[in-house]
């Protein structure tokens, strides 16, 4: 498993198994400034879903409430994620404490930061394990 206790995997059936290696990129997924909570990563066909909470504050330093969101990251391009806020609740957070913005940009820089580094080990090639998941972490050259 991961050594992370802010991450946790769900690997149900076949395509959701996750590679050691797989794990090792979310081993410094963000977490404080408001991402507060678990994350929780499942393996689709040809994305990863991170699903996490923001817990927002107002402007006396209080709680305000979780803000639910997930993170799709497509295997073939990292970069090319997308953000996804969950019931109204979340959305008025958003749109109260400009959540998108700093959440894409967070997540902006740990994903060129993981995928450029990490990601490169994940070239698929012909002395590695062959799995029903796409040609994943193929950087583009």
């Amino acid at each position: 498993m991961c050594d992370n206790m802010w991450v946790t995997f769900h690997e149900f059936g076949v395509c959701q198994i996750f590679k050691d290696e797989e794990k090792k990129l979310f081993n410094d997924i963000p977490h404080g400034s408001g991402l507060d909570g678990t994350w929780i990563i499942s393996k689709r066909k040809g994305y990863f879903k991170l699903d996490g909470d923001y817990h927002a504050m107002n402007g006396d330093g209080y709680y305000d409430g979780w803000a639910e969101f997930s993170i799709i990251i497509p295997f073939k391009d990292p970069e090319n994620f997308k953000l996804h806020f969950h019931g109204n609740h979340s959305q008025q957070l958003n749109s109260k404490h400009c959540l998108r913005e700093y959440l894409e940009e967070t997540m902006s820089y740990w994903i060129s930061q993981t995928f450029k580094t990490k990601g490169e080990t994940y070239v698929r090639d012909k002395n590695s394990i062959q799995s029903s998941e796409p040609q994943s972490f193929k950087r583009k050259v």
